[in-house]
């Protein structure tokens, strides 16, 4: 059976050229967090990984963007 993640994103922020996007990436099953989640723009150098709660933060994003979220053993997901 494959898991999948879920990300909830929480607050988009446009401010001064600087976008930025925020949140917490969790299991779909448990709705506990991720440690240690892969987050990134997918095309782009951009990336960053979730701390030990599942939260994130990724600045200097572009939109529109393609967000790529992955975890070993979990489905990859892709929000915009």
């Amino acid at each position: 059976m494959n898991r999948f993640l879920l990300a909830i994103l929480l607050f988009p922020v446009f401010a001064f050229g600087q976008n930025s996007i925020s949140g917490i990436v969790i299991d779909s099953l448990t709705n506990e967090p991720l440690p240690f989640a892969t987050v990134y723009v997918n095309g782009t150098m951009k990336g960053t990984i979730t701390d030990i709660d599942g939260n994130f933060k990724l600045a200097g994003v572009s939109f529109p963007a393609d967000v790529v979220f992955s975890f070993i053993g979990y489905v990859p997901k892709k929000l915009f």
